[in-house]
């Protein structure tokens, strides 16, 4: 590793530690990037080397378990609308399994809200499809999109030239030699992981709940006549958190080298 990426590492755990003593609140973070957003569309070349420098480890950890946590959760959804239709179509009208990442969560949202479940499990199912939803198009820049470190702040960067890519996010033609970029304050990232991780635990629950019963819910659609767990008990399981709060808090900053637009809250 080269001197100035040493050197750019221990400046930013300096930051860190200082930052930790005097937390930035959130709106000091939309400024923090809506600055660096500017800063690298005023660069006319090399902004990339100029303002960037490679994830520390600690970044590999954060963006590595989000995909994680969140193709646990997708696992999960797989699992529940799975079971749903064996529960109301029978085990050999089954498509769980070949469904699109999409496709599932739209079956999930549809076959909960459609039968009358009891809330005790319909609440928790239809408030992960919302998280799901709303953090389907992170997982997908953290897997697939290039992921720098903003050289002096805790703020990461996807970047990727891909053109149909381009196109799905700004709604425009992909211009040669320019790249489309969305920036994160690791600040922001933490918190929605643990909101993720919530999720993700209660559909499994869910998931095993309904495994374990196929045959004595199936032609059963208007009730739910098994004892339910001790945790869709727990007021924690059904705590309020709709489609928007989670994006209020995370905020992304997208543009390009010439220009920019705000990405819209997922449906």
């Amino acid at each position: 590793m080269s001197l100035k990426y040493k050197l750019a590492g221990i400046l930013l755990r300096l930051m860190r530690f200082l930052r930790s003593k005097r937390p930035v609140s959130l709106e000091g973070r939309n400024r923090q990037l809506e600055a660096i957003r500017k800063q690298i569309n005023s660069e006319k070349e090399d902004w990339l080397s100029k303002l960037t420098v490679p994830p520390l480890d600690g970044d590999y950890l954060l963006v590595g378990k989000f995909i994680q946590i969140y193709a646990v959760t997708d696992f999960s959804a797989r699992r529940v609308v799975g079971a749903m239709q064996e529960i109301a179509l029978g085990p050999d009208k089954c498509n769980a399994s070949t469904l699109s990442d999409k496709d599932v969560l739209e079956h999930l949202k549809r076959m909960t809200t459609e039968w009358a479940w009891g809330e005790k499990i319909k609440d928790p199912v239809l408030r992960a499809h919302r998280t799901l939803t709303m953090h389907r198009i992170h997982r997908h820049r953290f897997a697939h999109w290039v992921v720098r470190r903003f050289v002096r702040d805790d703020v990461l960067i996807v970047l990727t030239m891909n053109t149909s890519e381009a196109k799905k996010r700004n709604q425009e033609p992909h211009q040669p030699g320019h790249a489309i970029f969305g920036l994160f304050h690791t600040d922001d990232i933490l918190p929605e992981m643990v909101k993720l991780q919530r999720h993700s635990d209660n559909l499994s629950e869910v998931a095993v709940l309904l495994e374990n019963n196929t045959k004595r819910l199936r032609g059963i659609s208007r009730q739910l006549p098994v004892a339910l767990p001790r945790c869709f008990c727990r007021t924690g399981l059904v705590s309020p958190d709709g489609p928007a709060a989670s994006w209020k808090v995370w905020r992304l900053a997208s543009g390009s080298n010439r220009g920019f637009r705000d990405l819209p809250s997922p449906a």
